[in-house]
């Protein structure tokens, strides 16, 4: 008779990786004791990234990590470009952070003295994590793929024993997931660069993760001064929210009249957008909305393209809104970018963000045109409903401002040239009456003008 034994599985430790928006996508970041695959051509950023991560192990975790290169290049070279890199410590290398060069190892004894070298420099470090630069140079020296698979296998089974991370860096694609690294390891992290037009556009894609749900899809990331940030795709990352959007409240948009065409101003947590020609007052208006909500003692936010904080406040000033300070407590913010060479992700993180950090409960986006020109512009319609939910959720009143031949495409055949598109669902009926009429005398007086 035989009895089944029974074990209690180890829980899972999850360890950040210390790279913004990558734990988001991994739902939390690596495991203590898993092998990760980070794969993707020279220049995609592999070895910034697991610097990076060694980096934010020895110095916010209190860990020690050991890097072992397989490459020909010198550690001073490697090291030399890191310093332009400001997550990169000097003082932690030789310290908690050990690197390791293992080309000449790997030549001259093969595998089995690769896997000598890293057992006594993790033992000699106390590491616990592990990085292997250059695992494609293994691969091709490997006796045979049963002796590249072995290798693999007792360097899983040793790490998983001390519970040391490891990371291996590739510059090989993982074109034929069935190789040994692709079936044995934990998880594999793709990262590529795309030729779009004259633009090169960053993208990182998780096709394997152990014990864990992750975000799937590709995911743009950018390389800095600060190193690799992931913008986790906003569709993929915002939790919808059970909110009742608009509110039936209604807050002033600062002119008295076009608040008796709105039925009372726009709704709480409504999402508005402002369309006219250049020169129209599209801006003007903005600055009155959030200059109405100075007044009312709310914290207010303007998001833009074109003028930038200065210009704004002077331009205010001129017509005697006080969008400054009030009471020493600072009432509006204001995020400026340039419209060039932007990932419509990266906008929308930089906007809420902006909208948490600020506590503000109105908003203008002072240009459509700045997500309409950023990468990826094709998902704009699905961006923008994930960030209005969360907007709403938040209790932002947004107003928007576009273009009117930038968006000619969405809305055809109104008057655009001197009143602002509104959301019919935004107007009570008698508001519907008194736009209609006022775009109708409109056409009138200029049918008169022209006969």
């Amino acid at each position: 008779m035989t009895q089944a034994l029974e074990s209690t599985p180890t829980p899972l430790t999850r360890l950040p990786t210390g790279v913004p928006g990558l734990d988001v996508v991994l739902g939390g970041g690596l495991f203590r004791g898993g092998i990760y695959i980070v794969s993707g051509t020279p220049g995609a950023g592999k070895t910034i990234l697991g610097n990076q991560i060694a980096s934010h192990f020895v110095r916010d975790a209190k860990s020690r990590a050991l890097y072992v290169t397989l490459l020909a290049e010198t550690h001073g070279r490697m090291l030399s470009h890191l310093q332009t890199l400001r997550f990169f410590d000097p003082a932690s290398v030789g310290n908690t952070l050990k690197y390791v060069n293992g080309f000449t190892t790997i030549e001259s004894e093969g595998l089995a003295g690769l896997l000598k070298l890293i057992r006594e420099g993790v033992r000699t470090q106390r590491a616990s994590l592990l990085i292997l630069d250059g695992m494609l140079t293994a691969g091709l020296l490997a006796r045979s793929e049963v002796d590249y698979k072995k290798f693999i296998h007792e360097l899983q089974t040793w790490v998983s024993v001390l519970g040391c991370t490891v990371l291996f860096l590739t510059s090989a694609v993982a074109v034929d997931s069935a190789t040994p690294e692709h079936t044995m390891v934990d998880g594999i992290i793709e990262l590529q660069v795309r030729r779009t037009g004259m633009r090169a556009l960053r993208e990182l894609r998780v096709t394997k993760f152990r014990a864990s749900s992750f975000l799937e899809g590709v995911h743009p990331y950018k390389i800095s001064a600060e190193g690799l940030s992931v913008f986790p795709r906003i569709e993929a990352s915002l939790v919808p929210k059970a909110v009742d959007r608009p509110s039936a409240e209604r807050i002033s948009i600062g002119c008295q009249a076009l608040d008796g065409i709105l039925g009372g101003g726009l709704r709480t947590g409504s999402t508005t957008l402002l369309i006219g020609s250049s020169g129209a007052g599209k801006t003007l208006l903005a600055l009155q909305f959030l200059a109405a909500g100075v007044e009312a003692g709310e914290r207010v936010l303007h998001f833009g393209f074109f003028e930038t904080p200065p210009e704004l406040v002077s331009k205010a000033q001129r017509f005697g809104w006080d969008i400054g300070r009030t009471d020493d407590e600072q009432r509006i913010f204001s995020v400026w970018q340039p419209a060039s060479e932007l990932v419509l992700d990266e906008l929308a993180y930089r906007l809420l963000d902006a909208v948490r950090a600020s506590g503000a409960k109105r908003l203008v986006i002072d240009g459509l045109v700045g997500f309409k020109e950023a990468a990826y512009k094709d998902r704009m319609s699905g961006l923008f409903a994930s960030v209005a939910d969360e907007l709403a959720a938040l209790g932002v009143t947004t107003l928007i401002t576009g273009d009117a031949r930038a968006v000619r495409a969405y809305h055809r055949g109104t008057d655009e040239r001197r009143f602002g598109r509104v959301p019919q669902h935004h107007l009570s009926a008698t508001g519907r009456e008194r736009l209609g009429a006022a775009a109708a005398a409109h056409r009138d007086e200029d049918a008169r003008q022209r006969a």
